[in-house]
C-alpha cells in the first residue's frame, strides 16, 4: 500500500487581520483515510517552504492518528504529488522528505511535480463550488 498526498496552495491572505494566511488542500489516498483535507498556517509560519513542509506534517499526523484510531498503521512508502513551483522543489523540503526516511518514518519516499493549477482548481471547485480560489 502506497500513501498518496496531493498538495495544492489554495489562498494566500494579505489582510490586515491575518497577514500571510496560508490555506492548502490536501488529496490524501490511502486506504483507511483517503479524503479531502483542509489546512491553515497563520503568520507564525513564515512562507516558502515553510509552510509546505507544515502542511506536510499536519497531514502526515492527521493520516496517522486517523490510521491508529482504526488499528492501522501508515504504510511504508510515501508519494508527494506537488504544483511546479518553488515552494515545493527546493533544499528544505528535500532535508525534510530524507529526514522522513531517516527516522524511519517511510522506507521510500517518491516526489512528483506535475500537477498544475488548472487540475486543482477543477478538482477542489467540484467539491466545495462556494470557494473563490486564488492563483
Amino acid at each position: 500500500m502506497v500513501f498518496v498526498i496531493f498538495l495544492f496552495l489554495l489562498f494566500h491572505s494579505n489582510g490586515a487581520f491575518c497577514r500571510n494566511c496560508r490555506t492548502c488542500g490536501v488529496e490524501v489516498d490511502c486506504a483507511f483515510a483517503t479524503g479531502l483535507y483542509l489546512y491553515h498556517t497563520d503568520e507564525t509560519v513564515a512562507g516558502g517552504a515553510n509552510v509546505m513542509i507544515e502542511i506536510c506534517r499536519q497531514v502526515l499526523d492527521d493520516v496517522s492518528r486517523i490510521l491508529a484510531h482504526q488499528g492501522k498503521k501508515l504504510p511504508n512508502s510515501i508519494s508527494f504529488s506537488f504544483d511546479n513551483s518553488g515552494e515545493n522543489k527546493n533544499k528544505f523540503m528535500i532535508c525534510f522528505q530524507s529526514h522522513l526516511v531517516l527516522a524511519d518514518k517511510f522506507l521510500d519516499i517518491s516526489v512528483r511535480f506535475e500537477l498544475s493549477n488548472n487540475y486543482l482548481h477543477m478538482h477542489f471547485e467540484i467539491i466545495f463550488p462556494n470557494l473563490r480560489l486564488f492563483s
